[in-house]
């Protein structure tokens, strides 16, 4: 490998004239190179950032990484994504870096963008100007639209230490000496002694400004703005397609809180810039959770494990998508359009489409005998409908949410649910166990006739894998949070004197990619809180964030002839292609 040579610190002009430092790493030798370049606001010097960029350069780029404005190093002040004034700075300023990029001495002028979550959120924002000198982009870990993450409700614990850990580093550069910068000690006092304070704060408005520092205006705003129907959606990328005109490499995992990237893909193909051709867009979904900083080692991940082929490194695949795009090298990027990760055959496979064309639905009615929410006791899914049968009822109590069964900074991971079994306030249905191999691969819906005392509530489904000896593993969830949408049909005939009618709901669900062996079922759990993944509904339909008060609900989930609640699962008829794992580094 060449030696890298770094220049640390160096100015870059915006255009009204505010300087953002970057770092530039270089091979050490008098070769023309394409860019590489990473804007974020988590800090340019960061180990990982460090690391990656002299990886990339290694591989023969010059790689460019910057705070943007008014993080760390880099003058301005900080508007983070939830505003709109971050809208209009980040664009301009992504479109000024990729210029000042294009014009560095010893580079071809091409330059192509790289990051994940946020750093790919700058990507979207700066690519809808149309920089000349943008060749391609590898973007991933972000949805098209900011209520994909989870339909409009708050993620209450890893919102607050997202703001907390964005307002450490904050508080520290206006020399704020109670507080550290180092990433790890921010990590350690949130998860010791803030967290589990501030995520049972009532009302959440009332959190004092020194927890989140300079950000806790942004934070309030952010809150009052999710549920304001002007303007709740914080962003939209869905217009800004048409706009791309470079290829785009989206990534994503299968327990990435952000999984809905994948919905870039069908719009970029649908609705991209004419300057593109669609089929030079690709998508790559591991079994990951959010964080690139892990996916090297995808071989094991909370409670399941994958194999050899799990694991691939972030900057690996940065590479080989610029290799494929700028240099055109022919490596796997050009084996396929969309490569997933097959859970349970724990390979890669090759798709033409996401979806994936030539799927049908796997459609799994709800059963029971009006138990299904008795530790012990599951109600059946099954493709056969409905006769007359009783619904389920249970209690909802705000007080006392059904705990999420997540990671410590609060991302997702497949991890054993079996904890839940004994609450009274989770309803579940099982398949019978699966006889022959089966291929679940695609996007996953769930329409549900509820009905509630509540004037607002929640319901929220997780799909899971049954093991023959018990071990339920989750695979996909949804939420619905009744006041955020329109029902798709309303009945009168159903619901009880103390509940409202039953009204049919679409809960959106998460992708999966699944292979099912014979022994194992699947679980349908359908509750009304997941906390502190997702903020408690009070059951008021008062503004959550400024409501101290919590009410009890009592809720319905309607399966009868005339309200045929259903699952659909996307459903494969073979094993797709596998790709050669040698293809990968």
């Amino acid at each position: 490998m060449p030696e890298i040579l770094e220049q640390i610190g160096e100015a870059v002009e915006m255009s009204d004239g505010t300087i953002l430092r970057a770092d530039v790493y270089r091979p050490d030798d008098t070769g023309s190179y394409p860019v590489l370049m990473l804007r974020t606001p988590y800090g340019r010097r960061d180990d990982f950032y460090i690391g990656s960029a002299r990886r990339l350069a290694e591989h023969g780029y010059v790689v460019v990484t910057q705070d943007i404005r008014g993080r760390f190093d880099s003058d301005g002040e900080f508007f983070w994504q939830f505003g709109p004034e971050a809208w209009t700075s980040d664009a301009q300023d992504g479109y000024d870096t990729v210029e000042w990029c294009a014009r560095l001495p010893l580079t071809t002028g091409q330059v192509g963008t790289y990051g994940h979550s946020y750093d790919s959120w700058v990507q979207w924002e700066l690519a809808r100007l149309q920089p000349p000198s943008l060749t391609a982009m590898f973007a991933g870990g972000m949805t098209a639209r900011a209520t994909e993450f989870t339909q409009g409700i708050l993620e209450t614990g890893r919102r607050m230490h997202w703001v907390y850990m964005l307002g450490a580093s904050d508080r520290y550069r206006n020399e704020d000496v109670s507080v550290t910068d180092a990433r790890a000690e921010a990590e350690r006092i949130w998860e010791q002694v803030e967290g589990s304070k501030w995520v049972w704060r009532l009302p959440l408005s009332s959190i004092p400004d020194h927890v989140f520092g300079s950000l806790t205006e942004q934070f309030q705003r952010y809150l009052a703005k999710q549920h304001n129907e002007e303007d709740g959606e914080q962003w939209n990328f869905y217009p800004t397609h048409p706009l791309i005109n470079v290829p785009v490499c989206l990534i994503t995992g299968w327990w990435d809180r952000v999984v809905r990237t994948t919905r870039h893909y069908p719009s970029l193909l649908e609705n991209g810039n004419d300057d593109v051709d669609p089929r030079k867009h690709r998508l790559v979904v591991g079994p990951w959770s959010h964080s690139p900083r892990n996916f090297c080692s995808g071989s094991e991940l909370g409670d399941l494990s994958f194999g050899p082929q799990a694991g691939r490194a972030w900057e690996d695949m940065i590479v080989d998508w610029f290799d494929f795009t700028i240099k055109g090298i022919s490596n796997h990027f050009g084996e396929g359009p969309v490569q997933v990760f097959l859970v349970g055959s724990n390979h890669w496979i090759s798709l033409d489409a996401w979806p994936p064309s030539g799927s049908s639905f796997l459609e799994l009615y709800l059963h029971s005998t009006g138990s299904a929410n008795e530790p012990g006791i599951q109600g059946e899914l099954s493709e056969e409908m409905p006769g007359d049968e009783p619904s389920d009822h249970y209690t909802y109590d705000p007080s006392d949410p059904v705990m999420s069964i997540i990671t410590d900074d609060a991302q997702a991971a497949p991890l054993d649910q079996s904890a839940l079994r004994n609450r009274r306030d989770i309803v579940a249905y099982d398949t019978q166990a699966f006889e022959e191999t089966t291929f679940l691969i695609g996007d996953v819906e769930l329409l549900l006739w509820l009905g509630t005392t509540a004037p607002d509530t929640d319901f929220i489904a997780k799909l899971v894998l049954v093991q023959e000896d018990g071990f339920a593993v989750n695979l996909s969830y949804g939420a619905v949070r009744l006041s955020l949408v329109d029902p798709i049909e309303e009945s009168a005939s159903a619901g009880t004197t103390d509940q409202a009618p039953a009204r049919l709901y679409r809960i959106d669900m998460r992708s999966l990619a699944l292979r099912v062996e014979p022994g194992q079922r699947i679980r349908l759990m359908i509750t009304s809180s997941d906390f502190p993944n997702l903020d408690r509904n009070h059951n008021t339909g008062a503004p959550y964030w400024s409501d101290p008060e919590l009410r009890i609900a009592g809720q319905a989930i309607y399966h009868d002839k005339n309200h045929m609640s259903v699952l659909k699962i996307p459903l494969m008829g073979q094993e797709p292609t596998s790709l050669d794992v040698r293809i990968f580094r």
